[in-house]
């Protein structure tokens, strides 16, 4: 009888739930048999590596020759760690929140970043970001369990830029990175709230917006409002200008000009250009800064009228005929009549010329202001007719018209002048050119009527002149 040899295996012992034991059978057997197998590298080997995820009894059976076999059991006690944290977690950009770790004796957390430490069963995180934390508790056997918790970080960001206005000015300001907004101060602005305000503030200033997203994060940004001045213009007074003159306008208080109207101006974007207006004109300059601001001002430069006046005469002269001259409406003024020397006397309003050629005469004016108008007066010099005579005259010795004679003659020789009956029979004669027929024959009243008269004569170039005609007598 062959004795059986004792089967042996290694002794009980514990594990964390996770990890592996090996397992040794001795006993000199040349077969073995483990199980349950399903928690074992292997059934069959002396030495097996055993996983169990609970406790678990192992029965290892050896095997000898034929049919001699033992067996024994092995106990394999599996601790499990069970650890716990906080639930996910929202905070806003710049806040913290404190989380906490349950199930462990000890703690690890990870990642360290935005912790206040990395040990222990609570902490305080305040990362920059969202972040997953993860927490690694050891229990008393030494066992460990991990667990997860999130931190979501909500950003807000008000967005918003500085702005430069002239003084006076308004500007719309937009603010944006949040969902409700809170200006301070509220100076100069058309509301405390919302997205978009209009500041029109008098001096540099600036403003302070709170904003606070739908998270309930807020964010605070400021905006510089600078104002800058507006040039102040010094413009020259209004004035007046005699006609046909200039005067040079000035300004100051800028560094770039721009005038309007530009006509009559010898230069429109100078401080100082000299005004020639065609008729009264106010105009407008308009004076920027070196910071772009500008304001306007405006000057009247007024073009004095011309006085209102009347002048009266007979455009015409004949044959070194006398014209006088009426001139209505020079009160006030002083006035004098050129070429003085062709006028009876020219500080007259009533002077008499005599031109032997066409002539442009001035009746220069002088206003209580220094400003001269001229006036120009044409007369004609006409010599189209050698003699002039009337159609009728009245000899009835009232002293006019009593005398029927050539009123004037123009370059004229006369030969002679004859007076004619309605018979053909001549009744007056002469040659006397300032000699006139008194109405009568031989001393004897003539009767009314009509009568013929002929003048014959010749001009100083010699050029025949031979004018007849009727003449009615009237008593």
């Amino acid at each position: 009888m062959v004795s059986v040899p004792v089967l042996s295996v290694s002794a009980n012992s514990s594990l964390c739930s996770g990890q592996s034991v090996g397992l040794t059978a001795a006993g000199g057997f040349t077969s073995y048999s483990w199980s349950p197998s399903s928690s074992l590298n292997t059934s069959t080997n002396a030495t097996v590596s055993a996983s169990p995820t609970v406790t678990t009894t192992y029965t290892v059976t050896g095997t000898i020759g034929n049919n001699c076999i033992d067996d024994t059991t092995v106990v394999i006690t599996v601790f499990t760690a069970s650890v716990s944290s906080s639930p996910a977690q929202n905070i806003c950009e710049g806040d913290s929140v404190a989380l906490t770790a349950n199930g462990g004796v000890s703690y690890e957390w990870s990642p360290v970043a935005g912790l206040n430490t990395s040990t222990g069963f609570s902490v305080t995180a305040s990362p920059s970001s969202s972040t997953i934390y993860t927490v690694t508790g050891t229990d008393t056997n030494g066992c460990t369990a991990v667990s997860t918790t999130s931190v979501t970080v909500n950003s807000v960001a008000v967005l918003i830029a500085d702005e430069t206005i002239c003084k006076g000015e308004s500007i719309v300001l937009n603010v944006a990175g949040a969902g409700n907004y809170t200006w301070s101060p509220a100076t100069d602005l058309s509301a405390s709230t919302g997205a978009a305000v209009t500041a029109n503030p008098d001096t540099t200033i600036i403003y302070t917006i709170i904003g606070i997203d739908n998270s309930g994060c807020a964010d605070t940004a400021s905006v510089t409002i600078t104002v800058n001045p507006v040039p102040v213009l010094l413009v020259s007074n209004d004035t007046f200008i005699c006609p046909q003159a200039t005067v040079q306008l000035f300004v100051s208080g800028a560094t770039d000009y721009a005038w309007s109207p530009f006509s009559g101006l010898t230069n429109s974007t100078i401080s100082n250009p000299v005004s020639n207006p065609a008729f009264t004109t106010t105009y407008t300059v308009t004076g920027t800064n070196s910071f772009g601001c500008a304001d306007s001002s405006t000057v009247v430069v007024e073009e004095k009228d011309y006085p209102v006046l009347t002048v009266t005469y007979d455009s015409t002269s004949y044959c070194h005929e006398m014209i006088q001259l009426y001139a209505d409406g020079l009160a006030g003024y002083e006035y004098s009549w050129e070429p003085a020397s062709d006028f009876s006397n020219p500080n007259v309003t009533d002077p008499i010329v005599s031109p032997t050629v066409n002539t442009t005469y001035s009746l220069l004016v002088t206003d209580a202001d220094g400003c001269r108008f001229s006036y120009p007066i044409a007369v004609q010099y006409s010599q189209s007719d050698a003699i002039a005579i009337p159609n009728a005259f009245s000899p009835n010795g009232d002293g006019y018209n009593d005398f029927y004679k050539i009123l004037y003659s123009c370059n004229f020789v006369l030969e002679s002048f004859r007076i004619y009956n309605r018979w053909g029979q001549l009744i007056f004669e002469t040659t006397d050119i300032n000699e006139g027929w008194d109405g009568t024959f031989y001393e004897t009243k003539c009767g009314l009527g009509v009568y013929a008269y002929v003048v014959v004569g010749h001009t100083y170039q010699n050029e025949r002149v031979i004018q007849n005609g009727n003449v009615t007598l009237l008593r």
